[in-house]
């Protein structure tokens, strides 16, 4: 069987920003976040600086151009457009904002949030043997 995947962490954190540069670089996406409604960092695709600037913007681009400062939009996204997607993770509203050309995003990207930000359960809780 070949591993699709190449870099792994058990840091959930770690392991989401990792699907998410796989997710930008099939759909040929400069960088993408996982942004909060508020435009809170959650997870990103590259450097956390930029990726926390760019999910401050989400929640401005959601709601449409006429929302963002155009002179701090091109500090933060040098011109790229910008892009956002609801999407739902452990049934909680949040945003994906994507720097590029215009491009559909993966239908499947939430479940792969959702698996990669679940819950970690301690095998006692699991395994009543070990309790």
């Amino acid at each position: 069987m070949i591993e699709r995947r190449k870099a792994r962490s058990s840091n959930p954190c770690e392991a989401a920003g990792l699907f998410l540069k796989q997710i930008a670089q099939d759909a040929r996406l400069h960088r993408v976040v996982l942004a909060s409604q508020e435009g809170l960092l959650i997870a990103g695709s590259s450097d956390p600086g930029v990726d926390a600037q760019l999910a401050a913007l989400a929640p401005l681009a959601e709601s449409g151009p006429e929302h963002v400062d155009p002179a701090m939009a091109w500090k933060i996204t040098m011109g790229r457009p910008i892009q956002t997607w609801p999407v739902q993770v452990r049934g909680r509203p949040f945003l994906l904002a994507g720097l590029g050309q215009p491009t559909d995003l993966r239908r499947d990207v939430h479940v792969g949030l959702d698996r990669i930000l679940a819950p970690r359960v301690l095998a006692a809780q699991v395994d009543p043997v070990l309790n």
